[in-house]
């Protein structure tokens, strides 16, 4: 079991020899434990550095599809709004042109409506006349008997 040696130096040379082991072997162990996980953190930090550049290549990818996604957007607005005006521009130019066309036929239905107008009151002159003439041809061949 335990040895008493006659020389008490001896044996506290001995605990602390044993001592100082103890705490060696202790400190290595925690230094592997340390350097493990400082392995395990670098490891962790370069995989991060990693996904890290990824994500900033990934946002420059999108950022640049944005940007053509956003232009190509702008070019069809624009030439929507170009051929929305042209659109405009036609439909002013048929309405001015009916608008005319209209007023045009309006104005040869007044002409016409004026023409039947006199036709009528002519017409209605002659037959007044004619009965005029007809009363006195009845009246003038009723005195000649």
């Amino acid at each position: 079991m335990f040895k008493f040696h006659k020389n008490k130096k001896w044996v506290t040379a001995e605990r602390l020899i044993k001592t100082t082991e103890r705490r060696k072997k202790k400190h290595a162990e925690e230094l592997a434990e340390v350097e493990a996980r400082r392995a395990e953190e670098v490891r962790i930090a370069e995989e991060l550095r990693g996904k890290i550049a990824e994500a900033k290549t990934a946002e420059e990818d999108l950022r640049s599809k944005i940007a053509e996604i956003a232009g190509k957007a702008d070019m069809r607005s624009q030439e929507s709004r170009r051929r929305m005006e042209k659109a405009e521009e036609a439909y002013r130019h048929l309405r001015d042109e009916t608008t005319d066309e209209l007023r045009l036929r309006v104005e040869k239905c007044m002409r016409g409506f004026a023409m039947w107008g006199l036709q009528t009151v002519k017409w209605l002159k002659l037959d007044l006349l004619e009965r005029r003439l007809m009363s006195t041809k009845a009246n003038g061949s009723a005195g000649q008997k």
